[in-house]
């Protein structure tokens, strides 16, 4: 997923293991026990998330990777060590809308793509078809996607 950060155009981006590993110039090293969750490639724009991270976690590691695109965008690269706790609460107060409504974003197209792929369809409408199709067989399936695609459209 693209979004903008300070007017700068940002790609989110699910990538494996070797990926990180091969980026750090260590895919000789990589191994079961260590692993990256996230990161934040400044010069590309980017944001990588392990494609095998479960939901919960990845939605926490983007969270993380945004505040550093956050901080990369607005503060720069400054030396943060020697900030009060004033400057903090203020740098959270003021990223977290933007973040978060990145990240709802994201893991909302994320679904949107889930249930396309289960219906194999494109339209809430044509959602709504395939439902009344599987009630004609008496399976009551389907309605909690059909909610959600009421919200995105």
């Amino acid at each position: 997923m693209k979004f903008k950060m300070n007017n700068r155009e940002w790609e989110i981006l699910e990538v494996p293991q070797s990926k990180f590993w091969e980026d750090y110039g260590e895919l000789d090293k990589m191994n079961d026990n260590e692993t990256y969750f996230g990161r934040t490639k400044y010069k590309l724009q980017q944001i990588w998330l392990d494609e095998e991270l479960p939901v919960d976690l990845k939605k926490k590691t983007l969270y993380h990777e945004l505040m550093h695109c956050y901080k990369g965008c607005y503060i720069c690269f400054y030396e943060l060590n020697n900030q009060d706790e004033d400057f903090w609460c203020e740098l959270s107060s003021n990223s977290h809308d933007i973040i978060h409504e990145i990240v709802e974003e994201y893991f909302k197209e994320l679904e949107r793509e889930d249930v396309e792929s289960k219906y194999s369809c494109k339209s809430g409408a044509e959602i709504l078809k395939s439902i009344q199709e599987q009630q004609k067989f008496g399976k009551d399936e389907g309605w909690k996607e059909m909610k959600l695609w009421i919200k995105w459209d």
